[in-house]
């Protein structure tokens, strides 16, 4: 699987989307996870507020040469990325916590620690930023209007975490994440190989918000104003898994990858994915 740069939004903007903690995962040595130890049975029912996909185990295609590799279980992740609104309201849920800290500019909040960080305080959301719709004032954490639906962006890998913990979720790993973007149909997309403005966000792709993201789940097959898009979900019904903004997972760079970094915060080499040039 290989995703040229062009699908790439230019602005730096982390998002996220979550794993629900219906199958446990075999750990590997780079998972910044939730323990699978204590993840919860298959028979869990998924919150009816989420549109989840469901995705069978077995083989996927995986990397610029599609080498064969296999999930052994079957898992849920969430169909769009996580959004403003959705991000906003679990701000609002914890920035009474000792451990959350707001200033002008930047959320701060908690850590357990693991075996790559120490327990500490560290950056969740770079709110401060133009690129984030997320305001902050007396009252709480706002969005602005318009930008409900949208990605969250600006988050840290800290405060993705946070945010599936809170939820009762789990970043997805790598592999996790690879195999719900394409299967092993070895596409160099989701949805086949090639790339237009009908699919997907990228810069100077021609949708109405050009340049900026798109709501999640925009590339549907439905109108919007000018521009007819083109069903892109990925073979199991997941969208937005090229473009708009890359996706933190719970997987991790070792010392001689490249890293990704996002804004100040410490979580600079934990992989991220859909928007790296090439996968």
């Amino acid at each position: 699987m290989r995703f040229p740069a062009a699908a790439l939004l230019s602005v730096l903007a982390l998002s996220f989307c979550l794993q629900s903690l219906t199958a446990a995962e075999p750990e590997t040595s780079d998972d910044r996870g939730s323990d699978p130890k204590t993840a919860a049975a298959e028979t869990d029912i998924l919150p009816a507020d989420r549109e989840w996909a469901l995705v069978p185990a077995g083989e996927y295609t995986s990397g610029r040469k599609d080498e064969t590799r296999i999930i052994d279980h079957g898992y849920q992740i969430m169909r769009h990325c996580v959004t403003n609104a959705e991000y906003a309201a679990f701000l609002n849920e914890v920035r009474g916590r000792e451990d959350v800290e707001v200033s002008e500019t930047i959320v701060r909040g908690g850590f357990a620690g693991d075996r790559y960080w120490d327990a500490g305080t560290y950056q969740f959301l770079f709110h401060g930023r133009k690129a984030c719709r997320i305001i902050y004032d007396e009252g709480g954490f706002s969005v602005e209007s318009g930008f409900e639906d949208h990605p969250v962006v600006q988050v840290s890998w800290f405060g993705a975490d946070a945010y599936a913990k809170h939820r009762g979720w789990r970043l997805p790993t790598e592999e996790v994440w690879e195999k719900a973007c394409s299967g092993d149909t070895g596409w160099d997309y989701p949805w086949g190989d090639t790339i237009d403005g009908t699919r997907a966000n990228y810069w100077n792709s021609g949708d109405p918000f050009d340049n900026d993201t798109t709501p999640v789940g925009y590339y549907d097959g439905t109108a919007h104003g000018s521009l007819t898009t083109t069903d892109s979900a990925s073979p199991y019904g997941a969208y937005d898994m090229v473009g708009n903004a890359s996706e933190w997972t719970a997987s991790y760079w070792t010392e001689t990858e490249r890293t990704c970094e996002v804004g100040r915060s410490r979580a600079s080499r934990v992989r991220s994915r859909a928007g790296a040039g090439e996968i």
